[in-house]
């Protein structure tokens, strides 16, 4: 319907009833031949069709209900410009009809493009593409991803009481009372907004009577739902303001940034907040925009109040402050901006006077509640009183205002307690106010990359657009204002926020629409060209930017997830984890692409070329004239004008490669498009495809592997056969499992060893930082046994009293635990503490007669042997010294990986531990003594008096030889 609606040429005259241009005549809008080719195509199957350019009239029947209705809509639709242009400008991008003169009123684009022109409709048509792909992905993966705990769990689990501290797990014995005192994980508080609504599923069955995929599906189906609603809404807006670039530019966009596709699918994400607001935001600005049609400012109005309430409810009243709060702050800077300046500064200084007065009378209260709400509500109303006599505050005082703030106020009223309201509900991380600057930015950031490289130069075109020497529509310029304003207004309600938990940051999307303009705006890329200084600084800040976020996702991979969790507090990724090699090979491409397109790579072959030729020609010509010995009549170039003198060269080469790019040919038609517009955007809509489908498909998969208890519980059900039951052990029932509600809780360590005797097979959900007392309890208890792990996921472990021949044992521990030490083992005999014996040693590299040897980068795997003598208290650390004069390779770590701590450590066992040490190039060349020994906090174990040391309770192992290559 927009199509029909918005393609022809507003403003004219619509044909007559029943006549569509035939022949010589000319289509006055797309939405009539459109309505006619619909109806004639499919209202009349099996019948002539009547002659190209007939409709039925007054005195005929139309044969086909689709033929009348395609007719009817597209007159409908077809003929609206008369009115709504008048006072919602053409966006930029339309098609001016040669034949046709704009009427007054309408502020003609600021370049000439075809309407629906073949490139907009591919553009759509990719944009579509890009979104069916990312949505299929997202809808597959949400029955393979599990719950992640505690942060999803906690908003699933809502009704879920914390047990008393006493239904806390019993502890091993015989385990260090130093060592017993281990951090518990916090259960995170559930929400009480709107996703309390959204996800009760506290009378879902057990996991084992249920089917996993289908429970994780249509849990999440409501916030799948609710991302659609989003891309459609946000396409709606920018299609009726900004025309068809814009449009499907910010749809391709908006689908491949993280925001949208992993923060729809995480249960305990900032996603609904962000497109609560920004959907409310978006619906005030189209009601305040079609102003003079009541009933669909109407409808605009409402649904931008029902999002307000939405979004009051989700995060009380901070929620209701990020609505009302940018669109205030809209209302001043366009009464500030216009050029009669409508904005009242006495009014603007006594409010912020009283405001600062209210400020510092409670600075040393640290939560004063009723201020809190008196002084952000001062600012909203002073700031909407000095810039009252603007349009966009008198919307905020009539129709389309009052319903967005009675919307917001309705939850408010509901909710009795002001802390409440002022508490925001969700499963926050506890950030330091201190740090919550930061940590916003890292939520723009992350949330959108990797299109977040263009935010600095879009908020740039944003001003550029508001300048008054550019020549941009009333639309564009409200539009350029509410972006700019939009995340400075939010930032001002999140501040006082952040000290009441508060740390979510829901003005995301106007960065993503900012860059979504700026990278359709062909016309202000064309100008840009132009400007070759100005041009380059915007690609170098782009691959700078790409390469700073590329360089600290390799260091912080949970960077990208930690928005999605408000927080990263009790995440853990394994130590080794990087995503550098998968995102090494797409960033380069990214970079590559980036040069290509600001350095114009064809272009500047092409010109480069040419010079060479007339270099070698030059040249030629030279040898020819000394040949002669004469210079006489050389090439003299053509004579300078005034207007060559005044246009630099950087300039007049960056015209010549523009009027290069326009002439026929195949690098030329190749050049039009890698470096214009089209070869941008399909660059943007290639890279960011790519990182969404890397971040679905593997970052998100592995992510899952670490967070979920699902795999366990899917594991279960896979293996389990006749019934064989599941219980949970040493679980505290206080800690946040979705998957583990209703399982039967082994009360006593016996009743579980007892258990593990039996004939009959069952199965447990353990801890994973409980497995090393376990199992050393248990090979204590029976004779050796090793606990068989089956499946890991979520810092839980499944496991069981038997394992069956097709079945894999997952128990870290098993592999480092030797009856025998093996035959090429270097050996070596050196006591600690008369409780442990290193027994030898293996390098992957050399001999007992062959020194090892190292090159700069390579990687030394060292392997020692231990036999234990006695219980070891405490867990004590392997420490390698490798030494050079002047130089020293650490080598510090817990042994077995930490998985089995030497405090579990039984009598009799050979412990096999591996580590690897990395050469790095500042390591001076030379033979290095490599020195072991254990050791806790600061006191190292005593090496025994008849084994030779430095006098330091080190042991001299082997030596190695480190070459620069």
């Amino acid at each position: 319907m927009p199509v029909w609606r918005r393609s022809g040429w507003r403003g004219t005259t619509p044909p007559p009833f029943g006549h569509l241009p035939t022949g010589g005549e000319k289509a006055t809008g797309f939405g009539v031949s459109s309505g006619f080719a619909v109806g004639r195509r499919f209202g009349r199957r099996g019948t002539t069709p009547p002659p190209f350019g007939h409709l039925p009239t007054s005195g005929e029947k139309a044969t086909g209900f689709l033929f009348r209705l395609g007719f009817a809509v597209g007159r409908r639709f077809g003929r609206r410009g008369t009115t709504f242009a008048t006072h919602f400008p053409s966006p930029p991008g339309y098609a001016i009809s040669q034949h046709v003169t704009p009427p007054a009123g309408v502020v003609a684009p600021p370049y000439p493009s075809s309407g629906m022109a073949p490139s907009h409709w591919f553009g759509w048509i990719l944009a579509a593409l890009i979104a069916l792909t990312v949505l299929g992905m997202m809808f597959f993966s949400a029955a393979d991803r599990g719950f992640w705990e505690p942060w999803e769990a906690s908003v699933l689990l809502t009704d879920d009481a914390p047990a008393d501290e006493a239904d806390e797990a019993d502890t091993d014995e015989d385990t260090d009372e130093a060592d017993t005192d281990e951090a518990t994980a916090e259960v995170i508080p559930a929400t009480l907004g709107l996703r309390s609504f959204l996800f009760d599923l506290t009378d879902e069955p057990p996991p084992s009577q249920s089917h996993r995929s289908s429970l994780e599906r249509s849990t999440r189906l409501p916030s799948l739902g609710f991302a659609l609603l989003l891309l459609l809404f946000c396409g709606f807006f920018i299609q009726r303001t900004l025309g068809p670039p814009a449009a499907f530019t910010t749809v391709a966009l908006l689908t491949t940034a993280p925001i949208f596709f992993a923060g729809a699918t995480v249960l305990s994400s900032t996603f609904l907040p962000v497109a609560l607001t920004t959907l409310a935001v978006l619906s005030f600005v189209l009601a305040h925009l079609q102003r003079e049609r009541r009933i669909e400012s109407l409808v605009f109005s409402l649904i931008g109040g029902l999002a307000t309430a939405l979004c009051t409810l989700e995060l009380g009243l901070i929620g209701f402050y990020a609505v009302i709060a940018p669109l205030v702050a809209l209302a001043m800077a366009m009464a500030l901006y216009s050029e009669d300046r409508t904005l009242s500064l006495p009014v603007l200084g006594v409010t912020l006077i009283v405001a600062m007065g209210l400020f510092f009378r409670n600075i040393d209260d640290p939560r004063p509640p009723i201020d809190w709400v008196v002084l952000p509500v001062l600012l909203l109303v002073g700031g909407l009183l000095a810039s009252w006599r603007h349009p966009v505050a008198q919307s905020l005082i009539r129709a389309p205002g009052l319903a967005i703030v009675l919307g917001g106020l309705i939850p408010l009223l509901m909710i009795a307690d002001l802390m409440a309201v002022l508490t925001v509900h969700s499963p926050a991380a506890e950030i330091p106010l201190d740090q919550n600057f930061s940590w916003w930015w890292r939520q723009v950031g992350f949330s959108l990359f990797p299109h977040v490289i263009f935010i600095a130069p879009a908020l740039g075109y944003l001003t550029y657009k508001l300048s008054f020497h550019v020549d941009s529509s009333a639309t564009e310029k409200l539009l350029a204002a509410l972006l700019l304003v939009w995340p400075a207004a939010t930032f001002v309600v999140v501040v006082p926020a952040a000290d009441l938990g508060h740390t979510a940051f829901p003005a995301v999307l106007p960065f993503l629409f900012a860059v979504a303009w700026m990278a359709s705006d062909s016309s202000f890329w064309a100008t840009l060209r132009r400007h070759p200084a100005t041009y380059l600084t915007i690609g170098l800040t782009a691959l700078f930017a790409l390469q700073i976020l590329s360089k600290d996702l390799s260091n912080y991979p949970t960077r990208l997830v930690e928005f999605l969790l408000f927080g990263d507090q009790g995440l853990e990724l394994p130590e080794d984890y990087t995503l550098h090699d998968r995102l090494g090979t797409l960033k380069n491409l990214y970079l590559l692409g980036l040069i290509a397109f600001f350095g114009g790579a064809i272009s500047w072959a092409a010109f480069t070329l040419q010079d060479l030729g007339k270099l070698l020609r030059w040249v030629g010509s030279l040898k020819e004239r000394l040949r002669g010995k004469t210079l006489a009549n050389p090439e003299r170039p053509a004579p300078k004008t005034a207007e060559t003198d005044a246009e630099p060269p950087g300039p007049r080469r960056a015209r010549e490669r523009e009027e290069w790019r326009d002439q026929p040919g195949l690098f030329n038609a190749l050049a039009r498009l890698l470096e214009r517009t089209p070869g941008l955007l399909a660059m943007l809509f290639l890279f960011g495809t790519a990182f969404a489908s890397l971040h679905l498909l593997a970052l998100t998969q592995d992510l899952n592997d670490r967070l979920s208890a699902g795999s366990v519980i899917q594991a279960y059900l896979e293996l389990a056969e006749d019934s064989e039951p599941l219980y949970r052990y040493q679980v505290p029932e206080r800690e946040v499992h979705f998957y583990l509600q209703g399982l039967e809780q082994f009360d006593e360590r016996r009743d579980f060893q007892a258990r593990l005797g039996d004939d009959e097979r069952f199965f447990a959900v353990i801890p994973e930082d409980r497995l090393a007392a376990i199992h050393s309890t248990l090979r204590r208890s029976h004779q050796g046994f090793q606990l068989p792990v089956l499946a890991t996921g979520g810092g839980l472990l499944l496991v069981s009293n038997q394992i069956r021949d097709h079945e894999e044992d997952l128990n870290p521990i098993t592999p480092f635990l030797l009856d025998e030490p093996p035959e090429d083992m270097i050996p070596l005999s050196v006591t600690f503490n008369r409780q442990v014996e290193l027994i030898g040693y293996q390098l992957d590299r050399g001999g007992p007669d062959d020194r090892a040897r190292y090159s700069w980068g390579d990687e030394m795997e060292l392997t020692l042997y231990y036999r234990v003598i006695r219980r070891i208290p405490g867990n004590q650390r392997v420490f390698l010294h490798i030494d050079y004069p002047g130089n020293r390779i650490h080598g510090d770590h817990d042994p077995v990986g930490g998985v089995y701590p030497t405090n579990h450590w039984q009598p009799g066992d050979i412990v096999k531990n591996t580590h690897t040490v990395e050469i790095d190039r500042f390591n001076a060349p030379g033979t290095y003594i490599v020195w072991t020994g254990l050791y806790r906090g600061n006191d190292r174990m005593e090496v025994g008096e008849d084994d030779e040391q430095d006098g330091q309770n080190r042991v001299e192992i082997t030596r190695i030889e480190v070459s620069p290559l």
